[in-house]
């Protein structure tokens, strides 16, 4: 796991999120910057928070604070990263704003930030036109925020492709199913032709993990049908009470992107069971475990037992392996090298090696050139 004192500890659902966002920004920007150097592109990019106060308790900073925070010390950064900011709530406003001007060097900053105080109206929208053809990291709340729609988060992803974090409410959703008055809300989010289809299939006594399914599906049904990309992945967060509080959607067309992301969700998750992340956090559960599987039947097994049954007979390289299983679930490419390893060891697979003078791409002894064949 990534560890420093930019990264602590996490003590809340804040620090997770924050942690998520500070990792991602860091390494995303840094690739952002060498690509713009050594091909001479415009020497500009965005970051967006648009629900900069979500989770804020009394003084903690704001991801917003924290992201121009690390901005500040970074020339390149200070040179290259526009900001837009919005929260609906004037003191949360009033205190990211303070928080900002107090920051070392922010006087520095080629692009000064853009703050604004609304439910995503017309002036933040005209903030973002301003940005739409430059690389883009994006944060929004869909549900709590009447300006946030499917037409933004299409236009984002799909047309500027940026990358984009959503906070997904998904216990506020749950409760506006039945209400009269949360109806045009609902709408927005899960269409007029979904809508009805979920309120029919959550009636009645459902288990709560089934009726979460059923959520989530209509949500990521009605995102492919609109920003129509395979690169979605979801962190959960639990409440006080060890109910579903909210998920965190990121959703990009970047391939590279999406590979990053799903490193640091599962280096924040909450417990990493050799090596394979839950992408959840609970509050309930205390710090984070790394455990190994005590029992036969662990995480590992049954990404081994997986891969066996899906290329049985088959001989390939480990990048088609990884390119063509890893999709939609929660898994880095270190874990399909452990596990490819592992049934090495069993005899349950052969792996072609060359001999090679330059090292190997990775301390595993296994690169994505190499071949791997499946027994019958």
């Amino acid at each position: 796991m990534l560890s420093s004192r930019l990264y602590p500890s996490p003590k809340n659902e804040l620090e997770v999120r924050s942690n998520i966002i500070l990792k991602y920004f860091k390494q995303w920007s840094a690739q952002l910057i060498h690509t713009i150097k050594m091909e001479g592109l415009e020497e500009k990019f965005a970051f967006i928070d648009l629900c900069a106060g979500f989770g804020l308790e009394n003084s903690s900073p704001a991801i917003a604070t924290k992201v121009l925070q690390l901005t500040a010390k970074n020339k390149a950064l200070r040179l290259m990263l526009s900001t837009v900011f919005n929260d609906k709530e004037t003191e949360t406003i009033a205190n990211i704003t303070k928080d900002i001007t107090n920051i070392d060097l922010i006087e520095t900053l080629t692009f000064q930030p853009s703050i604004n105080l609304s439910e995503v109206d017309a002036p933040v929208l005209s903030a973002l036109s301003g940005i739409k053809t430059l690389p883009t990291l994006a944060v929004l709340d869909w549900w709590n925020y009447k300006g946030i729609s499917l037409e933004l988060l299409q236009n984002l992803v799909h047309k500027s492709a940026a990358d984009c974090l959503f906070i997904f409410d998904y216990k506020s959703i749950l409760q506006a199913l039945p209400k009269k008055s949360k109806q045009e809300d609902l709408v927005r989010i899960f269409g007029t032709s979904i809508l009805p289809q979920l309120k029919e299939k959550t009636k009645g006594r459902i288990p709560p993990h089934q009726k979460e399914k059923i959520i989530l599906n209509a949500l990521k049904n009605r995102l492919k049908q609109a920003v129509k990309t395979p690169y979605l992945l979801q962190y959960k967060f639990y409440d006080s009470k060890n109910k579903t509080s909210h998920f965190l959607f990121f959703v990009s067309q970047n391939q590279p992107a999406y590979t990053l992301m799903r490193e640091v969700f599962c280096s924040e998750s909450q417990v990493i069971e050799d090596g394979i992340g839950n992408l959840e956090y609970n509050p309930n559960k205390g710090a984070q475990q790394k455990i190994t599987s005590q029992t036969l039947f662990g995480s590992m097994f049954y990404l081994e037992q997986d891969l066996l049954q899906t290329y049985k007979s088959q001989t390939l390289q480990i990048i088609d392996i990884y390119e063509n299983h890893h999709s939609g679930k929660a898994l880095v490419k270190k874990n399909y090298i452990d596990a490819l390893l592992n049934l090495e060891r069993k005899n349950q697979i052969t792996v072609t090696r060359k001999r090679q003078r330059m090292r190997l791409q990775n301390d595993a002894r296994l690169n994505d050139s190499i071949f791997v064949s499946f027994n019958k």
